[in-house]
């Protein structure tokens, strides 16, 4: 099972192909030929307009990530939450 995660695209965050995906009017526009680029989109357009971007991961990348944090700051129980430390977030 596939989760989508979607944010406010920012200089920092920019992905091209998350940027199109979560707005296809633009997608659109790039393939018309109005745009180069999503970038080229983003820099003159989205970024006042606060345009999202989409990163696709799994429930179980997810999973994964947090409990390697976990595991990074955890004894039995982790301190900064206080989850058992096999807990599945």
């Amino acid at each position: 099972m596939a989760v989508t995660l979607e944010a406010i695209a920012t200089p920092e965050n920019f992905d091209e192909t998350g940027y199109l995906a979560a707005n296809p009017d633009v997608a659109e526009a790039v393939r018309s030929g109005h745009f180069r680029n999503g970038r080229q989109h983003f820099d003159g357009h989205g970024r006042k307009e606060g345009r999202l971007v989409r990163f696709p991961r799994s429930i179980a990348d997810i999973q994964e990530e947090k409990l390697s944090a976990s595991s990074r700051c955890c004894g039995s129980t982790c301190r900064m939450c206080g989850a058992a430390r096999n807990a599945i977030f």
